[in-house]
């Protein structure tokens, strides 16, 4: 079905054009998670001991560690 702007249209297949686990290998990591941008409730969590960080991912903006809760 096209669509006035080619971002409102489905693609059904499964891989993508450029597909990041190509030239990414995979880790360890929940399949699922929740984005926390509340510094200071990471911060809390953090210094109660009850994150563990299992990742970082680097980006233009720095590191960003991903913590299991």
């Amino acid at each position: 079905m096209k669509q006035k702007y080619p971002i409102l249209e489905f693609d059904p297949t499964s891989k993508a054009i450029i597909e990041p686990s190509s030239v990414l290998k995979s880790h360890d990591v929940p399949e699922r998670c929740i984005f926390c941008f509340f510094q200071d409730v990471i911060s809390k969590l953090k210094d109660e001991g009850r994150l563990t960080e299992i990742f970082t991912l680097r980006s233009e903006f720095g590191p960003n560690p991903l913590y299991e809760y």
